[in-house]
């Protein structure tokens, strides 16, 4: 998570990453790991607990760590295959209808353009014009920063039973007939591409 400051020794870190466990049952939090990670990419300091058994949890009882929770316990990363943990899912921004996450890891400039991965989470479920109902899309966004402008590259349109996915529908579009459109304003995808452009989003 951002969350920029100075260890003990001076040195200044750029944000902090956690290896958390969750306790669905109990809506509880425990963290297994904590780094504080410079601007480089370097990892500045490492702290984990002495005996793993005896992690302090914490109630997530509101804001960003408690949706992290429900997005943990219900299904919203997990349910797509091994892949899926190779991953680096940030979750970035959600409205009402719906919780958005990009890979951090998956950030590729293909110039002029940016490709990103990203997974849309419909929260309530949603529905295919043929009545099929569906949890989530996870889609690969050609990103034309210049103009402001998104395509779809690939998109699978999943259901989770059972933990794990099916694929309901799936596109692939052709390079060559790749269709762009500028997003609807204060949307997901177009607050995220003005995030992408304008180089908030972490590589």
């Amino acid at each position: 998570m951002p969350h920029p400051g100075r260890l003990e020794d001076g040195r200044e870190y750029a944000y902090v990453e956690t290896r958390t466990v969750a306790n669905c049952d109990r809506q509880e939090l425990g963290a297994a790991e904590v780094r504080y990670v410079g601007a480089n990419q370097e990892v500045l300091r490492k702290i984990e607990p002495t005996d793993p058994q005896q992690l302090n949890f914490m109630k997530a009882s509101a804001g960003n760590l408690k949706r992290f929770v429900i997005s943990v316990c219900n299904l919203e990363l997990r349910g797509l295959g091994g892949a899926s943990l190779e991953r680096r899912w940030i979750h970035y921004l959600e409205n009402e209808s719906g919780a958005l996450y990009f890979d951090s890891a998956g950030i590729r400039a293909i110039k002029p353009y940016q490709r990103v991965h990203v997974r849309l989470y419909y929260l309530g479920g949603a529905q295919l014009p043929n009545g099929q109902k569906v949890d989530l899309s996870e889609a690969d966004w050609i990103i034309d920063c210049r103009n402001k402008r998104g395509a779809i590259a690939t998109e699978a349109k999943i259901r989770v039973r059972d933990g794990q996915r099916e694929v309901v529908d799936w596109i692939k579009a052709d390079a060559k007939e790749m269709r762009f459109a500028v997003p609807t304003p204060g949307t997901l995808p177009a607050l995220f591409t003005e995030s992408l452009c304008g180089g908030e989003l972490t590589r």
